[in-house]
């Protein structure tokens, strides 16, 4: 997963892309972050709850009322579907109330990132 960051989240620097990875065998996190203009890469490992600070941090948009109502309802649809986000996506679009909402979010990217983010985490318990 990439996330631009822009030269106001972060002091001192142009602006840049954060990537992120991770390892099965360290069960951690892989921050790295590639300067736009000039510097060298910076790179971290973090686990999974400084991870997701970091990245809640990085983001711009906030999620409104509706977004985490959708966010939490296709959450339920994950575990139903033990973890599969694009099973539990389709399902929930099959459903005509949740289509209509679905069709009017502005933040679907994020919505579906922070799930796949959630789903990730709980791949072990959900299963």
């Amino acid at each position: 997963m990439e996330l631009e960051v822009i030269e106001e989240q972060l002091n001192g620097l142009d602006g840049g892309v954060l990537e992120v990875g991770y390892n099965e065998e360290a069960k951690a996190h892989l921050l790295l972050l590639h300067p736009e203009k000039k510097g060298d890469e910076i790179s971290i490992w973090v686990d999974g709850k400084l991870k997701n600070k970091m990245m809640d941090a990085l983001t711009l948009k906030e999620l409104d009322q509706n977004d985490i109502f959708v966010l939490e309802n296709l959450k339920k649809l994950v575990c139903m579907y033990t973890g599969d986000v694009i099973a539990a996506l389709a399902y929930a679009k099959n459903d005509s109330e949740f289509n209509l909402v679905w069709k009017e979010l502005e933040n679907k990217n994020l919505i579906l990132q922070k799930l796949a983010t959630w789903a990730l985490e709980q791949e072990d318990t959900i299963s």
